[in-house]
């Protein structure tokens, strides 16, 4: 998916100006912590390498009952349910007055974009 330029020069700018808070109120930022970092970088690497023989060794014996979860999962990744979902999320946020609701929503199209 493209943003167009305008939609990205309006993430760049807006976004930025929309979330300025007084110094005073701005939490403490946690620390980089480089154990973290490094346990993480572990992690990916020991799922980079057992996810093939795992995912080999799932779909050998595919059953109906698997084959309709994968198919469900799935479909989350995808457009037509991603804007649905983040666009109904930002719409009860601002209707309900729930501004977690909405910040969640704007996090999330931020994300996905």
């Amino acid at each position: 998916m493209r943003l167009a330029p305008a939609t990205c020069l309006l993430l760049v700018v807006a976004v930025p100006l929309g979330a300025q808070a007084p110094r005073d109120t701005l939490p403490q930022r946690a620390s980089v912590r480089w154990s973290h970092l490094l346990v993480a970088g572990a992690a990916v690497a020991f799922a980079t390498t057992f996810d093939a023989p795992i995912a080999q060794r799932i779909g050998a014996v595919p059953s109906p009952g698997l084959r309709n979860t994968t198919q469900a999962f799935h479909r989350f990744g995808e457009v037509q349910v991603l804007v649905p979902v983040v666009g109904g999320l930002a719409l009860v946020g601002a209707l309900v007055n729930a501004p977690q609701a909405s910040r969640t929503a704007r996090e999330l199209a931020t994300s996905v974009g």
